[in-house]
């Protein structure tokens, strides 16, 4: 995607598109439960390509990354068939690549991961009562 600053990508049902400047499809990739959402990651891949963090109704999440010809998945994590992933954003938190994810169940998620290895969770909220219907990331400071 040399030259491009902005990619294209939308979620249909079980698969991800990646679509061209011109709207037309340039590849799609086939996932084993619907999306319901996705980050992209800020940094490229080692190989300069865009990452995608992705998460589904049945409770699992993945990364892709998204070459000039194909999507490639570098890892999924079944979560152990926890509830539905209603948000997820992907950032650099402490110097590490985190996920931070809500699920229909109102539970909420910090994952560490790398391009290489699977999410490890490190932390969650399961005491929620009511529904996360936004996420935002960044820096909070008391100066």
């Amino acid at each position: 995607f040399e030259g491009q600053t902005q990619l294209p990508v939308i979620a249909c049902g079980d698969c991800i598109r990646v679509i061209d400047g011109r709207g037309a499809v340039l590849y799609e990739i086939k996932l084993d439960s619907q999306v319901n959402c996705f980050s992209q990651q800020k940094e490229k891949t080692s190989r300069g390509c865009p990452l995608i963090i992705y998460g589904c109704k049945n409770g699992s999440i993945g990364a892709l990354e998204l070459t000039k010809d194909e999507a490639i998945i570098l890892w999924e994590n079944d979560c152990d068939h926890r509830a539905s992933v209603s948000l997820i954003k992907a950032d650099q938190l402490a110097k590490k690549n985190n996920i931070v994810l809500t699920r229909e169940s109102g539970e909420v998620e910090l994952f560490v991961y790398t391009e290489k290895l699977e999410a490890a969770l490190v932390w969650q909220h399961r005491e929620t009562e009511e529904a996360i219907t936004g996420l935002a990331l960044g820096n909070v400071t008391s100066s």
